[in-house]
């Protein structure tokens, strides 16, 4: 444990040391590589680097949704240093977005898509959690594996990725909706709020 509190502290420091350099607007390929590199040193995680709520930046370091990794990316963001342009999370919050996504950095093609028109159904499972069915019939060209990586991307920017990954354990994706689920379906961008009624 010493050791990877060692690890934890030295990645801190070169953060500090580069903080200018790795806001959103500023940071580099070879930065964002280094940076990737220094974090996965120190466990699989995810993170991300977006505008923050109350500061300029924010720094996302997240366990995606592996709970045995949830307390390291914890233990990692509660030693981050006070830095006046810099706020940090351990989970990935919901995004204030224009519900247009870039697909350029996440499955390799260069292509905005807007999910503003998406259905889904939420259906109730029986452990409490959700099932969701989603029509989307702007990625009908991509291969499945792409589509659920689309549809993970915009769960994750509307509900966060705490709640998204604890709570939507089954996703679909389909052409169109059947008789009984038409009368259920909403717009996408009703989905937290809907969400958070339901729980």
């Amino acid at each position: 444990m010493d050791q990877n509190i060692n690890n934890i502290s030295e990645f801190w420091n070169w953060f500090e040391f580069h903080n200018l350099e790795l806001s959103s607007d500023k940071i580099t390929n070879g930065l964002i590589d280094e940076l990737n590199d220094k974090i996965l040193s120190l466990a699989d995680l995810n993170w991300e680097i977006r505008e923050g709520i109350e500061k300029p930046n924010m720094l996302i370091i997240s366990a995606g949704g592996d709970n045995e990794l949830l307390p390291v990316s914890k233990e990692i963001i509660k030693t981050a240093p006070k830095l006046k342009d810099w706020e940090y999370c351990y989970y990935k919050p919901p995004k204030k977005w224009d519900y247009s996504l870039s697909l350029k950095n996440h499955i390799g093609f260069d292509r905005e898509i807007n999910v503003d028109n998406w259905e889904y159904v939420l259906l109730r499972l029986d452990d409490g959690s959700f099932g969701i069915v989603i029509k989307a019939d702007n990625i009908d060209t991509f291969k499945d594996d792409e589509k659920y990586t689309i549809a993970d991307i915009v769960l994750e920017n509307i509900l966060g990725d705490d709640l998204s990954y604890s709570l939507i354990k089954n996703v679909e994706i389909i052409n169109d909706f059947d008789t009984n689920q038409i009368k259920n379906k909403n717009n996408i961008k009703y989905l937290m709020l809907h969400l958070l009624r339901e729980i």
